[in-house]
């Protein structure tokens, strides 16, 4: 059995350790091991190789479709996106929640069709900006978790502008 390099497991224990954003392009997350571990841009495809062995990462390095050149940090932060989108259906909305939401949730409710506007409102926090979003929709689109919508307002009247997904 082969030794993990010392820079492998400092750069293991920073992900987890030190606030970090969800993702980052390949090229940041390469100057961040050196800084943080002292890996050198030679073995960085080893360390995401044993880092999404390890289910501290995400990186789809070697297949055509996936999201360019982005390595997946924030594993808990990308799952609770996801569970905040299928749990929305079941859960009691606030009271403030505004009408056109409520419409999008029906939407999804009865066609399983999201729409960025209610991601948005789901996803309502600071640091999710629309690039953060459409990269979190590149992935789940890459993992199958949701796939676009021709022509949404064939589907529902109701869908306003902005993208439209068919999620599970």
């Amino acid at each position: 059995s082969q030794e993990t390099p010392l820079s492998f497991l400092k750069s293991e224990w920073a992900i987890q350790n030190c606030e970090l954003p969800p993702f980052l392009p390949l090229s940041e997350f390469s100057r961040l091991a050196e800084r943080v571990a002292g890996v050198q841009p030679l073995h960085v495809g080893g360390l995401l190789r044993y880092l999404h062995h390890h289910n501290v990462v995400r990186y789809f390095h070697d297949e055509s479709s996936a999201p360019d050149s982005l390595v997946y940090l924030g594993l808990p932060w990308l799952l609770e996106k996801v569970c905040q989108l299928l749990s929305c259906t079941l859960k009691p909305l606030p009271s403030d929640c505004p009408v056109d939401v409520l419409k999008d949730i029906r939407i999804l409710k009865d066609h399983g069709v999201l729409t960025t506007r209610l991601a948005d409102y789901l996803w309502n926090e600071g640091h999710m900006t629309e690039k953060i979003r459409d990269d979190l929709f590149s992935l789940l689109r890459h993992l199958g978790l949701m796939c676009p919508v021709p022509s949404p307002r064939s589907i529902d009247r109701d869908i306003d502008g902005g993208d439209a997904y068919f999620v599970p």
